[in-house]
């Protein structure tokens, strides 16, 4: 009697834990993909609104674009994606948009500098960041590591 009382336990047990597994993986395993794909989706939304501003910049199709034109773009690609921080990759620091922008429209313009925003996202969360090579933090100073040197013979 016992060792029948035992094995129905351990069934009832093992059914249990089948069918959770079985329910959450049905449920989870969708609800990630789905998450991943529109993270990839808007990014790559974004990158392409970045590139479609800079080009049109610099394209001669478009001679009314400016420099306060390519700033405004600039700022609706912040607005639409709701970027409130950027991040220096020179310093690893993170700015507030609005005063990176201010530093943007007063830094000296050289042609390799006005395409230096790019979009990340982290693995786990919906957060957009906004990339960018120089920030007012820094200055403006490239911070380069240096390399050693290896003993050739």
């Amino acid at each position: 009697m016992y060792l029948a009382t035992w094995t129905e336990v351990t069934n009832t047990i093992m059914t249990c834990i089948s069918t959770v597994t079985i329910v959450s993986a049905s449920l989870i395993i969708p609800f990630l993909l789905r998450r991943f794909n529109d993270k990839k989706m808007r990014m790559e939304s974004g990158e392409k609104l970045l590139a479609d501003a800079f080009d049109k910049y610099f394209s001669d199709e478009y001679p009314k674009n400016n420099f306060e034109w390519y700033v405004a773009e600039i700022k609706s690609i912040q607005i639409k994606f709701d970027i409130n921080y950027v991040h220096c990759k020179n310093c690893n620091k993170h700015c507030k948009t609005d005063k990176y922008m201010e530093f943007f429209k007063g830094y000296p313009k050289n042609i390799p500098e006005l395409n230096n925003f790019y979009f990340t996202t982290s693995r786990f969360s919906f957060k957009f960041e906004m990339n960018v090579l120089m920030c007012y933090k820094c200055g403006g100073k490239p911070k380069v590591k240096k390399i050693k040197k290896e003993k050739t013979n």
